[in-house]
């Protein structure tokens, strides 16, 4: 048998086996198909009921608005260049360790790294743990501060 013959058997094959599969799989029991009259007892929910859906603030959004409320002057403008928080949505008391992305450049020797060390200080005057370390980096990934909350 050609090679091309035993491809189109198996095809073949594939189709035969595909819809007797869907056969056994559909009811010819006429009581649970629908009827016209069956579709129209079901109310449909209204539009107007349904609610709006609801934008989620990520981490970085509520650390900033929690900081807006609660903190110095200085602290926040410092806290006007976080651009991201990990890991302070949940601790679990043996290790928390969250870490905050800011757009300063530099490292933890640099002019923005008093500004990472207010950024920490907020931080731990908005989440308590008993066992937690928040890290502060700069945009290039290099560690600006980091305090224990």
């Amino acid at each position: 048998m050609k090679k091309s013959s035993k491809i189109v058997l198996g095809v073949v094959g594939g189709i035969v086996l595909v819809s007797a599969i869907a056969s056994v799989g559909s009811s010819s029991d006429s009581s649970s198909t629908a009827t016209p009259n069956d579709r129209a007892a079901v109310a449909k929910p209204s539009r107007s009921a349904s609610p709006a859906p609801v934008k989620s603030q990520t981490q970085a959004e509520k650390f900033i608005a929690f900081l807006v409320k609660d903190t110095t002057t200085t602290e926040k403008a410092a806290v006007k260049h976080v651009t991201k928080v990990t890991g302070a949505d949940d601790f679990n008391g043996i290790l928390d360790a969250p870490e905050i992305y800011t757009d300063f450049g530099g490292d933890m020797m640099s002019a923005d790294a008093g500004k990472g060390k207010l950024i920490a200080s907020a931080f731990a005057g908005c989440y308590k743990s008993d066992n937690g370390l928040v890290t502060v980096y700069s945009k290039n990934g290099d560690l600006l501060s980091d305090g224990n909350f």
